[in-house]
């Protein structure tokens, strides 16, 4: 595995830490998965798992209140963005800044061709000293994936983020690009799909969390 491939390329041991972040749904069955399948070749210190709080979910657009019964609220997981804080309030990310690692890779269970690849994206994001790396791939036009896009304000302000796709296509049309998402040349859209995979320079994302109090801007 990694670690066999990095412990023979250092000579030093090599223990990755992996993080799953569950909800009061899937920690139970996430814990029992991991202790039926030995924690599949990791040690058991070496995976940790962070809950994140349900809140109030909704029932529609009208912002009505999702109901399980007549006096109970129903509740969903908070969402993705509490990886965050989670890591930041548990202390983990600071503690592996302290014992020297450089980078963190967050990825959804979604889509393990991730393992096949983040080795690239990893290199990558060493060579050019990225600060933040977003892998992305081939999209057709319209296509039901989050798309990067840079989006840039009237007074000159930019920025690169995940554009779902239901929103994408409005949005070109509501800036002038009035036939929307189209292939190009090359029979794909322009504007590429989100993996869901980030790559992080650790020392920068500690300095990051530290100073929003573990709220990603």
């Amino acid at each position: 595995g990694f670690q066999s491939l990095a412990e023979r390329t250092s000579g030093q041991p090599c223990r990755l830490p992996l993080v799953i972040m569950a909800s009061g749904d899937t920690e139970s069955g996430i814990r029992a998965l991991l202790e039926s399948g030995n924690y599949f070749g990791l040690e058991k210190e070496q995976v940790t798992i962070l809950v994140q709080e349900k809140v109030a979910a909704l029932a529609s657009s009208d912002a009505l209140l999702s109901m399980e019964g007549p006096y109970k609220v129903g509740t969903k997981p908070h969402g993705h963005g509490d990886v965050h804080f989670l890591l930041h309030s548990s202390g983990l990310v600071r503690r592996w800044h302290e014992e020297g690692r450089k980078w963190i890779l967050f990825f959804q269970d979604t889509n393990t061709l991730y393992l096949t690849t983040f080795l690239c994206s990893l290199g990558v994001s060493a060579k050019h000293g990225l600060h933040a790396n977003v892998v992305t791939m081939p999209r057709k036009a319209k296509e039901a994936a989050g798309s990067i896009a840079r989006l840039t304000h009237w007074d000159g302000r930019s920025i690169v983020a995940n554009v779902e796709y239901n929103q994408l296509e409005p949005l070109l049309k509501a800036t002038g690009h009035h036939e929307g998402d189209v292939n190009g040349p090359d029979g794909f859209s322009p504007y590429p799909g989100n993996t869901n995979e980030l790559l992080f320079s650790l020392s920068e994302y500690v300095s990051e969390l530290e100073e929003n109090g573990g709220q990603m801007p």
